[in-house]
């Protein structure tokens, strides 16, 4: 079930964001409220900017309803008229949000409606854009786990397409994977220093230390899969 959920997740990833579409928040943000991204939201979108609520909750239902769908309407009308992607918008009466799928459409929103946004969420580094599109990174907005260690890693194998990773199985039997995963704790718990890990079903331990054994784990364990949440202070 484990090795299901993930191989979804890889499904999922987008696959038609290219890496000049996701630019760190900048200059463009500094008047604005602004907060790391965990995901690509709805799996196309590196951006999500929160608006002002202006809908008069004490109008009957049925106004309440056309202020919505009025809303809606004009988000799409900018988009078809002003943007170079499509957007995904979410209004309610208590909670209005828009997607956008790059970086140049997220300065042109910023630049029309910039009276009106609340905040905005997105990559906010580098290497925060580069976790984002990664095959097997994800990110967490929190403090560290366990207040010391900053990554989470779970160990599983290769799945059957191994270039484009997505699959919903695995290329080895369960007897094949039980073996990999073993040989690859294993591994990891005789190469990391005793005080930098922390085992919970899921491996706790540094960045640091995970970026100086990866590549000899990657050779003495080529066929076995780690799934790095990273965190991202808020």
């Amino acid at each position: 079930m484990v090795q299901i959920m993930y191989s979804l997740a890889d499904w999922r990833r987008p696959q038609t964001l290219k890496p000049e579409d996701i630019v760190p928040l900048g200059e463009e943000c500094e008047n604005f409220h602004t907060t790391p991204s965990e995901q690509i939201y709805y799996y196309n979108y590196p951006y999500k900017v929160s608006l002002k609520n202006h809908i008069d909750v004490s109008q009957n239902s049925f106004d309440i309803r056309r202020d919505i769908v009025m809303r809606k309407l004009m988000l799409e009308e900018f988009q078809e008229n002003e943007l170079t992607g499509k957007i995904r918008s979410y209004v309610s009466v208590n909670n209005q949000r828009v997607y956008l799928r790059n970086h140049k459409d997220l300065c042109t929103f910023i630049s029309f409606f910039h009276t009106e946004i609340e905040g905005i969420t997105g990559p906010i580094s580098k290497e925060h854009s580069d976790l984002l599109l990664g095959s097997d990174y994800y990110c967490a907005v929190r403090a560290p786990y366990y207040g010391k260690f900053d990554v989470k890693i779970f160990v599983s194998t290769l799945p059957k397409d191994w270039k484009t990773r997505v699959s919903f199985g695995s290329a080895f039997n369960a007897a094949e994977r039980r073996s990999i995963i073993q040989d690859a704790n294993n591994y990891l718990r005789e190469n990391i220093p005793e005080e930098k890990q922390y085992w919970n079903n899921d491996l706790y331990t540094t960045n640091q230390e995970l970026q100086y054994i990866l590549p000899f784990f990657k050779l003495r364990c080529p066929e076995a899969r780690l799934i790095v949440t990273k965190c991202l202070l808020k």
